[in-house]
């Protein structure tokens, strides 16, 4: 939705996204390491200036690197797939004809279980080798019905100079699935939790600098899965944590065209504790990754 009241009926827009390499453990050897490469097809109809839906259709490429995971030799194993479908209903909040130079847009949708919950792979053990489900990093799906809220809103300020924030929390109402740990964990073998997730942007970004169409941003990014869901059990395997991002950005209109590219750059994580890290007195691992590179085309039609 474009804030001056002339939306595009349908813009329909590809996204990959590019995770950094991913590595948790001590000495080099013993590292576990996962590299993740989610994309997504998007198309967004714009009923009006005023309200928009948005289904999206994701994909995933993702592969983990890890010694524990093999009776101490590493191997590489990989899985992908699509991943799990969502459909958004957006709404400015106030009438964007009358108001250019700032909005909140407010959003809620289904997240559908289309992507692969339990993903496979070849393990090596001490008893042979065997089929076993990846690690719930590199999973394409995870099984249930999601709902999501969305908040974004921007204010132009002086000159072409305009802030922005948006906010999203997938509320995941599932406990587990069928998806286990390929490793035990305190011990034991964990059913996969499906877990709640976040996201947050806020930032500053100068509007056609420097020339017509370009525009550059710098802002943060913070992801994270928490530790306890807000509606159902908290139950199976997650790495609960958070991460913080500095972001820069440039995005570049033309035509009916619109190219953007993000490169978040990791300032802060922190591995939280998991339900199974206070009932154990233990720390789990986490892995976060040190940058992403975000990219996206949009084309209006």
């Amino acid at each position: 939705m474009k804030a001056n009241g002339r939306s595009p009926p349908v813009i329909v827009t590809f996204t990959p996204t590019k995770a950094g390499r991913e590595v948790s453990g001590g000495r080099s050897m013993k590292r576990s390491s996962a590299t993740r490469s989610p994309f997504e097809f998007q198309a967004t109809y714009a009923i009006n200036a005023r309200y928009s839906a948005t289904l999206t259709f994701p994909g995933f490429v993702g592969k983990t690197s890890s010694p524990a995971e093999h009776n101490g030799t590493r191997h590489s194993v990989s899985a992908r797939g699509i991943g799990d479908m969502r459909l958004m209903g957006s709404a400015w909040l106030f009438n964007p004809a009358e108001n250019q130079n700032g909005n909140i847009s407010l959003g809620a949708g289904l997240k559908l279980p289309t992507g692969k919950q339990d993903a496979k792979a070849l393990f090596y053990k001490s008893t042979g080798p065997e089929m076993r489900p990846v690690d719930i990093s590199i999973q394409p799906g995870d099984g249930g019905w999601g709902f999501m809220l969305e908040l974004a809103g921007y204010r132009k300020f002086a000159g072409n100079l305009i802030g922005y924030a948006n906010g999203y929390y997938l509320i995941n109402p599932r406990e587990t699935n069928r998806a286990y740990t390929p490793v035990p964990f305190y011990g034991q073998i964990f059913p996969l939790s499906v877990p709640d997730q976040y996201l947050g942007r806020a930032g500053l970004a100068v509007a056609n600098w420097p020339w017509q169409g370009l525009s550059v941003s710098f802002g943060t990014r913070i992801t994270g899965v928490p530790a306890r869901d807000l509606i159902g059990g908290s139950e199976g395997f997650r790495r609960s944590g958070y991460t913080v991002y500095a972001e820069p950005g440039i995005s570049w209109s033309l035509g009916r065209n619109a190219f953007t590219l993000f490169i978040p750059n990791r300032i802060y994580a922190n591995r939280t504790n998991s339900i199974y890290d206070d009932r154990y007195n233990g720390k789990g691992r986490g892995a976060f990754a040190r940058h992403l590179y975000v990219t996206s085309w949009s084309r209006t039609f």
